[in-house]
């Protein structure tokens, strides 16, 4: 028996894993949830948040629905040029949209998926780019400046830059290279948005939720839908 409780003011699914039936039950509700037009609710966003279990199997689905939020991340904040001809010149191009991965990549396959996937006809392009330590393997004397003057040009062409746990340790360096970018920087390592990063998942009450840090949102040119906003967990934003 699978007994399930949907709450669509904030997005969330509370689902009481029973066996394989409940895994089934979940991947259906992601693929419901994974877009603007879910359960017939135009011009509002539903983002899936799981319940966790202690589980190999909810383990990998908890980065399948994390992928599907990164969709919708992409989906509903937008860059300076959006409204500008550059888009306009890009959409004649069919220029991909990049999503990349810096770091340990636990997403596996459910990233792959998103190319199937478009945003204002535009593909989706997945890069996985490895972190420093693994860069220093082969270039032992290499510093992390070096590091990012060779990722700069692949960071830069990024619409969403998820950044791994594995690359905790250099995050601050991270946070400071891509400051000034406008682009869309997430990670589920914790802190991630009070230290500047845009977007942070986080387990709030065994879900799987997200913080955003509109002050950094807001220093990237980029506009957050209030929609978006109203999903979030918390949302770090200037003192009135």
């Amino acid at each position: 028996m699978t007994v399930t409780k949907h709450d669509f003011q904030h997005g969330t699914a509370r689902v009481t894993n029973r066996g394989r039936t409940a895994m089934i039950f979940a991947v259906w509700l992601l693929a419901i949830c994974s877009g603007v037009m879910a359960v017939n609710m135009p011009m509002r966003i539903v983002l899936p948040a799981l319940t966790l279990a202690n589980s190999g199997e909810t383990a990998n689905l908890e980065y399948q629905v994390k992928a599907a939020f990164l969709y919708n991340f992409m989906k509903f904040i937008e860059r300076p040029d959006t409204s500008s001809s550059a888009e306009a010149d890009g959409a004649a191009k069919k220029e991909p949209i990049v999503l990349a991965v810096l770091g340990e990549d636990l997403f596996g396959k459910h990233l792959d998926d998103l190319t199937k996937k478009a945003i204002k006809d535009l593909p989706i392009r997945i890069i996985r780019m490895e972190g420093f330590e693994q860069y220093k393997k082969a270039r032992p004397k290499a510093a992390l400046e070096d590091y990012f003057r060779e990722q700069q040009k692949t960071i830069e062409s990024c619409r969403l830059l998820f950044v791994s746990r594995s690359e905790e340790k250099w995050m601050n360096e991270i946070l400071a290279f891509t400051e000034k970018m406008g682009i869309i920087t997430v990670s589920d390592t914790a802190d991630f948005a009070s230290k500047g990063g845009l977007i942070e998942f986080v387990i709030d009450e065994n879900k799987i939720r997200f913080d955003i840090n509109l002050i950094s949102a807001e220093q990237k040119g980029l506009k957050v839908s209030s929609q978006l906003l109203q999903l979030a967990r918390k949302v770090h934003k200037k003192q009135q």
